[in-house]
């Protein structure tokens, strides 16, 4: 049986009743349903959550890559999986700082962990990866979800940080980028 709870509406809104499933808290991500953002951003239990979303992603796109892998895939599982939680640590540590330190975005009441859940979260699109598998698709598949994933991450953003439009995160995302990108090059080298 799956418990229900009740969301707080959105101002104005109607209330809608969730499962708080991880599975359709991912689905929600995965259609780009800002509402789960703010749900998350609250719920002190979906940190865990948010970590198995980042671990299944790591999961997806290590088999989604079984063509180029072949046999190894599962001597790569626990590097992609190592990468990943250091790419969501990364990734909410530098949203945290530049969004609620930095930039200071003034209606906020984000904190480390709610900017950690709804960047886990993020994550959700990347298990679409598994399809990756198939002849031929692989390319299609990774440049799709890397797009989607970044679509869900900006919106994930807006919520946690109770943005107004779409520009503070996009720039959080773009002074971000290049400390993000060299964490993951550095990680990445220590490991080969």
């Amino acid at each position: 049986m799956v418990s229900v709870t009740r969301a707080e509406p959105p101002a104005g809104g109607v209330m809608f009743a969730y499962p708080k499933t991880i599975a359709v808290r991912a689905w929600r991500v995965v259609r780009l349903d800002s509402s789960v953002f703010r749900e998350l951003s609250t719920d002190g239990g979906a940190t865990v959550q948010a970590l198995v979303i980042v671990l299944l992603g790591a999961l997806a796109t290590t088999l989604g890559t079984f063509d180029e892998l072949g046999g190894s895939v599962w001597r790569e599982l626990p590097r992609a999986m190592f990468l990943a939680y250091v790419s969501w640590v990364a990734g909410a540590f530098l949203v945290y700082l530049i969004g609620v330190k930095l930039l200071r975005a003034p209606d906020s009441k984000a904190d480390w962990a709610a900017v950690s859940r709804v960047m886990g979260y993020a994550n959700a699109p990347v298990l679409v990866r598994v399809l990756g598998a198939t002849p031929g698709v692989g390319v299609a598949v990774a440049g799709l979800t890397l797009i989607w994933q970044a679509a869900a991450t900006l919106a994930g953003i807006k919520e946690v940080l109770a943005c107004k439009s779409y520009w503070k995160p996009v720039l959080i995302m773009a002074i971000g980028a290049a400390p993000y990108v060299a964490v993951l090059i550095g990680f990445n080298l220590l490991l080969s």
